[in-house]
């Protein structure tokens, strides 16, 4: 439910607002020039503009902002909302566009002259106000998170690539890149729709199929180079991948060529 709705220039130096604990959610977005929360009086944390906030109920903040430098800002207040913002316990910033700012501009003014005067329509405006203003929130940290997956996964493959003759386990991979093996099954599943396993083995027979396409090396070689225990196992396991023996696959290669 929607409990305080505001937008206008605020001041937030010159009248700063103290930090208090808040009962509901605060949505703020700043649409022109630059302020920050605060944790305590006469904090100077970083000052930013065209930025949205989200910060959870029962947290202690207030606002500060540029000396001699209003702000506009957007304001709105929820005692509840929907179950994928409010698991999140910390403050949420997200950057905004000229398109967002626009279009939040727009469902605030609509919105405002119901808040005055109710109507039938108040609470369904209410409610697309806070959907539109948490999914601005989690489809950045969405973003971010898949971005930060992609990375995460592209260096864990890349070090294990490189040190594919030690044999590497999903604990190295893990290791190489900062996180647990858990964490990084996640980032896998959510980076490639795989585990870091069936990954790893993918660049395994990558490996192979350019080793006995561009060189000589025997088979036993290839499966060293590939970090395999022994050539029985890279056979094997080869046949049972590409539903053809390696020596077979290679035979196919080269006659293309």
């Amino acid at each position: 439910m929607l409990t305080y709705l505001n937008h206008g220039e605020r001041s937030f130096f010159e009248h700063p607002t103290l930090p208090v604990r808040r009962k509901g959610w605060e949505f703020l977005a700043v649409v022109e020039g630059r302020c920050a929360p605060t944790e305590r009086p006469g904090q100077r944390p970083h000052l930013e503009g065209d930025r949205l906030w989200a910060m959870p109920a029962d947290g202690v903040h207030g606002w500060t902002g540029v000396p001699e430098e209003p702000c506009q800002i957007l304001v709105a207040h929820f005692d509840q909302v929907p179950e994928a913002l409010s698991q999140h316990q910390r403050a949420i910033s997200v950057p905004l566009t000229p398109e967002q700012v626009a279009k939040l501009k727009s469902l605030f003014l609509e919105l405002e002259e119901d808040y005055i005067q109710p109507t039938e329509l108040t609470r369904l405006r209410a409610e697309r106000l806070l959907l539109e203003l948490s999914i601005t929130v989690l489809a950045d940290r969405e973003s971010n998170t898949r971005d930060t997956a992609q990375h995460k996964v592209a260096a864990g493959l890349a070090w294990y690539a490189e040190h594919l003759a030690q044999r590497p386990s999903v604990e190295d991979v893990a290791r190489s890149v900062s996180v647990s093996p858990s964490h990084l099954r996640r980032l896998f599943m959510q980076a490639m729709g795989v585990s870091p396993l069936e990954a790893m083995k993918q660049v395994q027979h990558d490996r192979a199929k350019q080793l006995m396409k561009r060189t000589d090396l025997s088979l036993n070689a290839v499966s060293a180079a590939c970090g395999f225990s022994a050539q029985s196992v890279f056979s094997r396991d080869f046949a049972k991948r590409q539903n053809i023996t390696p020596q077979a696959w290679r035979k196919q290669s080269n006659a293309k060529d």
